[in-house]
């Protein structure tokens, strides 16, 4: 998902949007779509996983690789907008998962 999003495959898709269309079509990204998902269908329960640093709840092992993408201090703006529009999938999809709930959800946020 992350090659599709960040990688060569999306400069490609850039390239192409820019420079082809005059027009936009519906062909994009499937792994927007796909990180939707994934939010809608995982266990949402990072507390669980809280007293063992080593294990990641499946919601960290979801979200960690797109935020150390900001960690870097010269970040592009471009690869800020993808981080945003990922997360913002995500989210859609946590908020249609039946596990998540406002007490797990919340501090996760705030702590993320």
């Amino acid at each position: 998902i992350q090659q599709d999003i960040f990688g060569t495959a999306s400069d490609m898709k850039e390239v192409d949007t820019s420079k082809k269309r005059l027009v936009k079509e519906a062909g994009g990204m499937k792994s927007l779509g796909s990180l939707e998902l994934i939010g809608r269908m995982i266990l949402f329960k990072p507390s669980s996983m809280a007293s063992s640093p080593s294990n990641h709840s499946s919601i960290h092992a979801l979200v960690s690789p797109f935020l150390s993408r900001l960690h870097d201090p010269e970040v592009p703006s471009s690869v800020i907008g993808k981080v945003k529009e990922a997360m913002n999938r995500v989210i859609i999809g946590i908020t249609q998962n039946s596990s998540a709930s406002s007490e797990e959800v919340l501090p996760f946020t705030y702590a993320t």
